[in-house]
């Protein structure tokens, strides 16, 4: 494919998965909380494990893990690797690292109930390995990309992190959380783009739209 093509494949792609996930149900504009505004999941889980499920498909995670995948090319942002956090960004994670060819580093995690707890990388790592992106469906607060950021740099480990990588950011403090920890977010979309190409996003409650800076000029008489 020519240079000049990719930013064209890009946008057709992306113009085309917002119409997916419109589809498929992963925007509910019906939400009465801004956490389950949207619904990145995939339907699989692993045997024995509790976590909440979604629409998404492998067709749509195929074109998001395209542009994610585009993002620290596009940027050229250094890295030898790509992790997921579990689970939620391993799916996108895993087609990333099959589209670019980068080693997948994965994470072990367990969960009780809602209560889940990332306790470090899984296996081996290459000792040439001194950059890591990391990879989620969505941010919302910041705090599980913050988690696994923290892991990774933990002694033993010393993996370094400088870049997230997310299909959609809340615009709900993440960004500015990561900075802390001196970790850039990029984000395909945000939850106000997304929003916007809805064809009933006049239905979103006007509090979700307030706690994501959203200034649509919709009545709420």
């Amino acid at each position: 494919m020519k240079e000049t093509e990719v930013p064209r494949k890009y946008s057709v792609i992306r113009d085309r998965l917002v119409s997916a996930l419109i589809q498929v149900g992963a925007i509910d504009i019906a939400a009465t909380e801004l956490r389950n505004l949207f619904n990145f999941r995939t339907p699989l889980k692993e045997a024995g494990e509790k976590r909440k499920v979604g629409p998404i498909t492998n067709e749509i995670v195929e074109d998001a893990a395209w542009l994610m995948a585009f993002v620290p090319l596009a940027k050229k942002l250094k890295h030898e690797a790509v992790l997921g956090v579990p689970r939620e960004g391993e799916p996108y994670a895993q087609e990333c690292a099959r589209k670019t060819g980068k080693l997948l580093v994965q994470m072990d995690m367990w969960q009780v109930g809602d209560k889940r707890c990332i306790t470090g990388v899984r296996g081996q790592v290459p000792g040439d390995v001194t950059d890591v992106i990391v990879f989620d469906g969505v941010s919302l607060t910041g705090e599980s990309l913050r988690h696994t950021v923290r892991n990774l740099r933990e002694p033993g480990t010393e993996i370094g992190v400088q870049h997230a990588v997310v299909l959609l950011d809340f615009e709900h403090g993440a960004r500015e959380l990561l900075q802390e920890e001196g970790v850039t977010l990029h984000a395909v979309y945000t939850a106000t783009e997304l929003l916007e190409k809805h064809p009933e996003a006049e239905k979103v409650l006007p509090y979700i739209r307030t706690s994501i800076g959203w200034k649509a000029a919709y009545s709420t008489a």
